[in-house]
């Protein structure tokens, strides 16, 4: 009479003396659909709490006006900074006249005849695999102007002094100067002249 052998699911059919934690993590996962904003999101030297909010602005999981209001119809769903009725992710990210002029200033040296500030075509734009200086610049500011919109929406809507678009951009600013500040610490060449282009493209 032979011993019991133990043996372990590979795949389908398939069992094996021998135990893989990377084909048993792949029988056990559910498969999405391969995204290409992913490259938008999550990048080498990205700000992580940048890249978290945007990851929950992508998939559209922001308490924004249209979705409190589903959640309760007597919800106050204007744009806190513009007073646009209602306040959808599209609309704050950057079709918002304050929004609007935050990005233009801080963009359109970058993107020059490329520029705009519809969602999904930025979302679009920022998938690119291209590891430029110029492509890293786009993807952070666009990751720490929804970062900074989002903090004076919130502030607006709990009763804080609004920030004039001009000083929010100044904030912006010096957060992606030293941005390039603290990798040319790391000694990255593939970084190296961030900080003189983005001064570039302030001008």
């Amino acid at each position: 009479m032979e011993d019991d052998i133990g043996l372990w699911k590979q795949k389908e059919g398939v069992f094996k003396n021998k135990f893989s934690t990377k084909l048993t993590w792949e029988m056990l996962r559910s498969r999405s659909e391969y995204c290409e904003w992913h490259r938008g999101v999550w990048f080498n030297y990205a700000t992580p709490k940048y890249a978290f909010l945007t990851w929950l602005a992508i998939h559209n999981r922001l308490s924004t006006g249209d979705r409190m209001l589903s959640w309760n119809g007597n919800v106050n769903a204007a744009c806190s900074l513009c007073d646009t009725p209602i306040e959808t992710r599209n609309h704050l990210f950057f079709e918002c006249r304050y929004a609007s002029i935050v990005w233009k200033s801080l963009v359109r040296g970058i993107m020059e005849d490329d520029y705009t500030n519809n969602w999904q075509e930025l979302v679009t734009m920022l998938s690119t695999s291209q590891k430029t200086i110029k492509v890293f610049t786009l993807k952070y500011v666009f990751q720490a102007t929804i970062h900074c919109l989002w903090l004076e929406r919130n502030g607006r809507r709990h009763g804080e002094a609004p920030i004039p678009p001009d000083k929010l951009i100044r904030q912006i600013d010096r957060s992606v100067r030293n941005r390039f500040s603290s990798i040319r610490l790391v000694g990255s060449k593939k970084m190296e002249g961030g900080l003189r282009y983005w001064f570039s493209t302030r001008q």
